[in-house]
Order: structure tokens, then C-alpha cells, then sequence
């Protein structure tokens, strides 16, 4: 991602962190993964910066809160490595 690139507005990171912990902590085991690949997803758009830190952080915390296989984990790097 270039150093360059528009950053989201801090609200796109509220919500993704909203979504995710309400799946984590109130939904069904098979909605994990999709929350967790969104949350991937919104800190992709970050570029580096204090921002990027604090989503990858709330990321970190979600994936050890988790707990997904190694497989899981695979796919949640591969939508943080994406740049849609």
C-alpha cells in the first residue's frame, strides 16, 4: 500500500470493530470467519501510521479471542494482504 494512499475515515474502523464483537461475543460459530475477513479487510485500507497500529491491534485481539485454525488464520492474512 502506498504512503500515499487516502486513509478511511476512523468511522469505517468503528464499525468493523462493532460488527466483529458483536459476531464474536452474540453470533453462531459460523460467522466468525466472515467478521474476522471483514476486519482484515478494513485494515488493509490503513497505510502505515498510527491508525494501521491501532486496527491491527484490534485484529490481533480478535484473532487470539478467536482462536481459528491455522487454515483460518491463512485467509484472514490473505484479506489483510488484499487491497479491495
Amino acid at each position: 500500500m502506498s504512503a500515499l494512499q487516502y486513509a478511511p475515515p476512523l468511522s469505517d474502523l468503528d464499525l468493523a470493530w462493532e460488527i466483529t464483537s458483536r459476531v464474536l461475543h452474540e453470533g453462531a460459530e459460523d460467522t466468525r470467519m466472515p467478521a474476522l475477513c471483514l476486519m482484515a479487510c478494513i485494515v488493509a485500507k490503513y497505510p502505515l501510521g498510527v491508525l494501521q497500529d491501532l486496527a491491527e491491534d484490534m485484529l490481533s485481539t480478535f484473532i487470539a479471542e478467536a482462536k481459528p485454525t491455522a487454515d483460518e488464520i491463512d485467509l484472514i492474512r490473505y484479506f489483510r494482504a488484499s487491497e479491495v
